[in-house]
């Protein structure tokens, strides 16, 4: 059964300073969104690492299953937090999914399709989906390229091992924009909504 770790650790700088994984479409936190859509994809286990923003997202997570973990330092980057995710999970999981927090049209159906394809192929360990050329998310990692990447250096994390061995990366080429869809700035979320038609508000309090 694979396993999910969720990044939610930044400041969210570019979007005022507000946790991105509690914006709310359609009065739907969008960590709960992408947390119901793991679970429809039979994604039970759930690991969610803060840093900034860690109280007010522990508190919507844990009542609703999750584990948490907190980066000390999430001003180091997101790889920190990637590989404080993988130190923190449980290794017992056959694969690992590394989703980001704001990726607002990632669904079920989504992420069955990385898992399926991941299947497909066992001689690789990781499983990338690409649109159009763009490196995209999330990514599924084999549980012996996470093993490797423990007994590494502390620095080396997913994207680190990806370049030193581009042979063990399936790049999923599709047209899903689900999985380059995210919001990073305020003019993303103008975007989305006009896009869309939800909408979208930022945290309350």
């Amino acid at each position: 059964m694979p396993a999910a770790i969720i990044l939610a650790a930044g400041e969210g700088r570019r979007m005022g300073g507000v946790a991105k994984s509690l914006l709310r479409i359609n009065e739907e936190l969008l960590i709960t969104r992408l947390m119901a859509a793991l679970h429809d994809a039979g994604v039970t286990e759930v690991l969610v690492v803060t840093g900034t923003h860690h109280d007010a997202i522990a508190a919507v997570v844990e009542p609703i299953g999750a584990r948490v973990v907190r980066n000390p330092r999430p001003e180091d980057g997101q790889q920190s937090s990637v590989r404080l995710g993988l130190e923190s999970a449980a290794l017992s999981a056959d694969a690992f999914l590394m989703v980001l927090c704001d990726q607002p049209l990632v669904n079920a159906a989504d992420i069955q399709e990385l898992l399926a394809t991941f299947t497909a192929h066992p001689e690789y360990d990781f499983c990338v989906p690409v649109v159009n050329g763009e490196r995209g998310n999330p990514v599924v990692v084999s549980r012996c390229a996470v093993e490797q990447i423990l007994a590494m250096d502390r620095r080396i994390a997913c994207r680190e091992f990806m370049r030193q061995n581009p042979q063990a990366v399936w790049r999923h080429v599709t047209e899903n924009e689900h999985f380059v869809t995210d919001l990073d700035t305020l003019s993303d979320l103008g975007a989305m909504a006009k896009r869309t038609g939800w909408a979208i508000e930022f945290p309350k309090g």
